[in-house]
């Protein structure tokens, strides 16, 4: 399992594991480079030059780039309803509740 937090923390050893687990044959240095393609940073410039996603109006996809902004955005009674429908499967994939 690859885990968002974990890709935060070393997108390189991420990357050569998901590269590894689809079986590719990938050099080290062309993971290398997909992992600094697809940086945040890379991807909110891309979205920032060439436009975001569009619903309605513009949306900026690419906000933070971190982990745990769920709490600037969930109420106390958001949060209880996500856990009770999602709270076991968390537990499960090794989440802290």
């Amino acid at each position: 399992m690859l885990r968002y937090e974990t890709m935060l923390k070393d997108p390189l050893a991420g990357a050569s594991n998901i590269s590894a687990f689809l079986e590719l044959s990938c050099s080290d240095q062309s993971i290398a480079k997909a992992v600094e393609l697809s940086s945040f940073d890379q991807l909110k410039t891309m979205e920032q030059s060439f436009g975001g996603e569009r619903i309605d109006k513009p949306v900026n996809f690419f906000r933070h780039g971190g982990s745990g902004q769920w709490r600037d955005y969930f109420s106390a009674e958001l949060y209880e309803k996500f856990l009770s429908e999602n709270g076991a499967i968390l537990l499960r994939l090794g989440y802290e509740l």
